[in-house]
Parts: C-alpha cells; sequence; structure tokens
C-alpha cells in the first residue's frame, strides 16, 4: 500500500507539472490566478486512495475556447479552443493505470514465486 501511495503522489506531482507547463505553452491566464488556483490533494480512506486536483471554473473555459467576457454577438474572432487540461487529464490517467497495472503484475510474480518455492 506504501508503495502504491508513493506512485499515486508522484503521479499527482508530475500531473501539477504538466498542468502548469501547459498553462505557459498555450499562454493562459494573463492575470495568474488560474496558475495560483491549481491544488491538488492525496488522501487515504483504508485501502482507497483519492487523489483530487482543483483550479478555477474559468480554466475550463480556456480549454473550450470560450470566455475572456466578451458577448457572442460582439465578438470579431473566433476563440480558438486551448486544450491545456482535458487531454492532459485523460493521458495521464492512461499512464496512472499503467503504473499501476506493472506494479501489480510485479507483486503478483513475486507471490507466485514465493509460493513456487
Amino acid at each position: 500500500m506504501e508503495e502504491t501511495l508513493q506512485l499515486a503522489d508522484q503521479w499527482l506531482k508530475r500531473t501539477d507539472y504538466w498542468m502548469n507547463k501547459n498553462l505557459r505553452t498555450y499562454k493562459i491566464g494573463k492575470t495568474g490566478q488560474l496558475k495560483q488556483s491549481i491544488r491538488t490533494k492525496l488522501t487515504t480512506n483504508g485501502n482507497t486512495i483519492v487523489g483530487t486536483i482543483q483550479f478555477r471554473m474559468s480554466g475550463k473555459y480556456a480549454d473550450m475556447g470560450a470566455g475572456r467576457g466578451q458577448k457572442a454577438n460582439t465578438r470579431t474572432t473566433k476563440r480558438q479552443a486551448k486544450k491545456w487540461v482535458n487531454r492532459l487529464l485523460f493521458a495521464r490517467v492512461r499512464n496512472l493505470q499503467q503504473m499501476v497495472r506493472t506494479k501489480q503484475i510485479e507483486e503478483m510474480k513475486k507471490r507466485f514465486m514465493i509460493l513456487d518455492l
């Protein structure tokens, strides 16, 4: 359990790093409030590990290509969606699934080796 907790903690820290990097790459957040609002938290409840990622709602608007307080009929150009969070989170979750699966397989191999003796 301790190794899985460390794995989840490393994954969460790395995801936070990539979220901040994407904000810089896509030039999102002129005021810096979105960057400051990103919070990650890891909690355990028995055998369950829960990772939480929170950020301002304005981050979702940038991801969808909406926001900045303009009305649709006064806009002269269409805002482009800046996929800074959804793609990243889905990719990171897939990555975590692979890491946990690999860890479980390694543990199963150890158990079978012990039983085999």
